[in-house]
């Protein structure tokens, strides 16, 4: 295996650690809003006009 470059090193640590965010994120707001206010919430934004 040839030796990476530290530059790329850095962009491979900031490329994982941009997705460990992301995942982060989206774990947080599925587990901090409940499953049925969310629902709730989409039902009536979509009856509204009806």
């Amino acid at each position: 295996m040839p030796q990476m470059s530290p530059l790329s090193w850095m962009l491979l640590m900031f490329y994982f650690l941009m997705i460990y965010t992301l995942i982060n994120m989206t774990n947080y707001a599925f587990f901090s809003y409940s499953l049925i206010t969310v629902l709730k919430k989409i039902k009536t934004s979509i009856n509204w006009k009806w």
